[in-house]
């Protein structure tokens, strides 16, 4: 059984709990049963004439877009065509979400796309079942089960999966506890400023070396493209140019205690004390030696 109960790094504004079913391959165009889920329903269309039918209304989907209907929406699917390429997953979420706007379709950003690839990637690794292109597409779901997942499945793997839907969820919908109003004057910024804190709390803690964007991804267990965007938009700055200003504010305090050039190169992660003022003048405009002499005047 796949529930979220094993992250210890996780999307605090929406929190996936389970999944109850999940595919992703071309479907052919024609007639699907109504159906009514217990839980969270999204359909991305990656091709083809997909749409779903609520009540007296069709919402087409036009490729890119993503649709998140809540708990307990009568609907059925409707396709036109042969070649129509569908992601649909069926989750519980730990509170219910409100759309924004009201189950309309949304534009996936290129982030969102790309951690989408990565959540089915490592979906089909934890549903072994999921691989098989030809086994039927059913919406439906068992209200008394989750999807089982494969026992020997990468911990790593589960929760990366979990953390690209959450993320991807955020282009969507939004908890229903955060007021329209904060959306709509920008006071609330989502998963950005939460990750643009953990990478910077991450940079403080390895001031004495050099570090590599792979490590971070890693760390934080999103692509490299998605943290760097992420982190650009926030601070302005690349992860890596933020790091040596870090490393280069530390110098500064160094030299004014008085420390000698050798032992603040090593100190703050660079590869020799050519290299360090090197990196210090471009970044202040002194050389080391220089920055002391303005200390003193």
């Amino acid at each position: 059984m796949l529930n979220n109960n094993i992250a210890t790094k996780r999307v605090d504004a929406v929190k996936i709990n389970a999944i109850r079913n999940f595919f992703y391959r071309k479907i052919t165009g024609g007639s699907f049963k109504d159906a009514l889920l217990p839980c969270h329903c999204a359909f991305y269309n990656d091709g083809g004439k997909f749409g779903i039918i609520s009540g007296n209304r069709i919402t087409w989907i036009a490729r890119g877009e993503m649709i998140v209907l809540e708990p307990s929406t009568p609907f059925r699917p409707v396709a036109e065509g042969l070649d129509i390429r569908l992601f649909f997953c069926a989750f519980e979420a730990e509170e219910r979400l409100r759309l924004i706007p009201s189950g309309q379709p949304s534009l996936l950003s290129t982030a969102s796309k790309n951690l989408l690839a990565s959540f089915i990637g490592s979906a089909r690794e934890i549903f072994p079942k999921e691989k098989n292109e030809e086994e039927s597409s059913s919406f439906e779901v068992d209200p008394e089960k989750v999807l089982d997942s494969d026992e020997e499945a990468d911990p790593a793997i589960i929760q990366r999966a979990f953390n690209s839907l959450e993320l991807i969820l955020l282009d969507s919908v939004i908890p229903a506890h955060i007021p329209l109003r904060s959306i709509k004057e920008g006071e609330y910024s989502f998963e950005s400023e939460r990750i643009t804190d953990e990478i910077i709390s991450y940079l403080q803690n390895n001031l004495t070396r050099k570090i590599s964007l792979d490590e971070i991804k890693d760390e934080l267990y999103f692509s490299k493209s998605y943290i760097k965007q992420v982190f650009k938009k926030q601070t302005g700055s690349s992860i890596l140019a933020y790091h040596t200003a870090m490393r280069i504010e530390r110098a500064k305090k160094m030299l004014a205690e008085g420390k000698n050039t050798a032992e603040i190169a090593l100190s703050t992660g660079f590869s020799s004390q050519n290299h360090f003022s090197s990196v210090f003048k471009k970044t202040t405009g002194f050389t080391p030696t220089e920055y002391k002499k303005t200390l003193k005047s």
